[in-house]
């Protein structure tokens, strides 16, 4: 069906990428490449080097070689892989194909490629994706997608590809490697399973197809449903005490537990076992671990005759009781204790409180007795700092506890900065005159002189459109603390955001505004003198 709104096997290729091109964009993972010669059984994996597409096109093409390849971390398609004598084999079930393909469906996978993959016979169900998805998130939901169908996944039977890999605690596992398709005695098959052409160009116009029309919303919502039921699986597995070392672990723990105290010098060794056992045999933790800890000591054989620890036996508990739980976890597949309704923990929200309260004391403190010896922000601060035990950073994340309270600071140079800008300096665009080509200048013209510009009128408060995205305020600004345009600076006083490269501003102390012109943009300067 997919075939028919093809005209034939041969086909101009303008509109399409060239067949190098989407073969090595296609199949992208170079490493651990699998080759072996036509006619032989086994493959060889190359693990020195990954293979160039240069190289991996002139294996492809060679009659002699078939060559193969794995998947990497995504992919942007799948393969399922029938032997010839598989029990799915449309030799030995006409119905099974239309079976496997209905059950993709379900996950939005509505057209797919049939390859016939070598001289046996064997089948490769070829799944093109329409976005590029992570690989083993699909391998599950491929996995259990046909699953649920009663299809058997093994070797020899029904084959995924990629295969959900086992996780290697060191080193690297690598998915499953497959021949590439339309290689010696490969071909492409209609839906009858009868030979199409090898035609590696007609193959990718047929992928096109394909892969347009399969729902990538349909099958992200598919592998999200899987990785769910997956992690469900995953935590009832770990409920079953499945270990023979753990139960081994448990029954020695309770023999040590049971015997006591046999001879001095044992409490240490004792109150650890019993404090572990309660973590991870019985997931208790906090107030209850400690008590279980305390009465299993105190109750145990030998406590009053060989424990010497008797009279901080209380403060000994509690210290191992929080060893335990910071060392050890619960084992799920014995208890189910307080543990696993801990709440999470609240100790940096604890530290903030704690400050903000030291604060708020030193506050109320200073204002009554050193507030108004205080005429700077900044000795101000640190005084509060001092007294409520706090760093200064801490101290200004919580500015409005402290900041114009107690401290006769107002005309602090300082505390002036951090004021917000006034009012009255807010655009007055009625005030700015169109030019024709669409513009905003100022009211008189400004005549440019190697590169610096001078205004003959006071325009303090004032915008300026220097450039189809900016207003700049023009301000009155003390000379001595007038900025300057340094190359990769900015200015530091809250009047403009940006400064292009350029050298210095020139000199400031003439009586009249002064605007520079640098890579285009216009930075405007006002010094203290009167104008004329």
């Amino acid at each position: 069906m997919l075939h028919e709104s093809l005209p034939n096997s041969s086909f101009s290729g303008e509109i399409f990428l060239s067949s190098l091109d989407k073969f090595c964009r296609l199949f992208s993972h170079r490493w651990h490449f699998i080759t072996r010669s036509v006619g032989q059984s086994n493959w060889t994996t190359e693990t020195r080097y990954p293979i160039k597409p240069a190289n991996l096109w002139h294996y492809w093409k060679d009659p002699n070689t078939l060559i193969g390849l794995r998947f990497g971390q995504s992919t942007r398609y799948a393969l399922l892989d029938l032997d010839r004598h598989s029990p799915y084999h449309p030799e030995n079930d006409p119905t099974a194909l239309s079976r496997i393909r209905a059950a993709l469906e379900g996950i939005g996978l509505y057209r797919t490629l049939l390859v016939q993959s070598s001289e046996s016979g064997g089948l490769h169900l070829y799944l093109p994706l329409p976005g590029e998805l992570p690989t083993y998130d699909l391998a599950l939901c491929l996995r259990q997608t046909l699953e649920e169908q009663e299809f058997c996944i093994e070797a020899g039977t029904l084959e995924i590809f990629p295969n959900t890999k086992s996780y290697r605690f060191h080193g690297v596992s690598n998915y499953n490697g497959h021949r590439l398709p339309l290689q010696a005695n490969s071909y492409l098959l209609n839906d009858s399973s009868e030979v199409i052409t090898n035609d590696i160009d007609y193959f990718f116009q047929v992928w096109d197809l394909a892969e347009s029309g399969n729902d990538e919303s349909e099958l992200l919502t598919a592998i999200a449903s899987a990785k769910q039921i997956r992690s469900q699986t995953l935590f009832e597995r770990s409920t079953e005490p499945r270990s023979e070392r753990a139960k081994a672990w448990k029954a020695d723990s309770e023999r040590v537990i049971e015997a006591g105290w046999t001879g001095k010098s044992q409490t240490n060794e004792l109150l650890g076992t019993i404090a572990e056992y309660g973590v991870v045999f019985k997931a208790l933790s906090g107030d209850e671990l400690y008590r279980y800890t305390l009465e299993t000591a105190i109750h145990a054989p030998g406590y009053e005759q060989f424990c010497r620890h008797q009279r901080e036996i209380e403060q000994r508990c509690r210290d191992w009781s929080t060893c335990a739980e910071r060392h050890r976890k619960p084992y799920k597949g014995f208890a189910t204790g307080s543990y696993w309704n801990k709440q999470p923990a609240t100790h940096n929200r604890d530290q903030v409180d704690s400050a903000i309260a030291r604060i708020r004391r030193a506050v109320d403190e200073l204002k009554d007795t050193a507030g108004d010896l205080i005429n700077r922000v900044k000795d101000w601060a640190q005084a509060i700092a001092k007294k409520a035990q706090c760093s200064l950073t801490t101290l200004y994340k919580n500015k409005s506890l402290w900041y114009g309270l107690g401290c006769n600071a107002s005309n602090d140079p300082i505390e002036a900065s951090l004021d917000p800008p006034p009012k009255e300096m807010e655009p007055d665009l009625e005030t700015l005159d169109p030019s024709p080509d669409g513009e905003l200048h100022p009211t008189d013209p400004m005549k440019v002189d190697r590169g610096v510009t001078t205004v003959d009128q006071d325009l303090t408060g004032r915008y300026i459109r220097l450039t189809p995205s900016q207003f700049i305020s023009i301000l009155p600004m003390d000379t001595r603390r007038a900025p300057f345009c340094d190359r990769g600076s900015g200015f530091t006083l809250g009047l403009w955001d940006m400064c292009t490269s350029g050298d210095r501003a020139p000199n400031l102390e003439r009586p009249s505004p002064i605007a520079t012109a640098q890579d285009g943009v216009s930075f405007v300067f006002f010094p203290d003198q009167p104008i004329a």
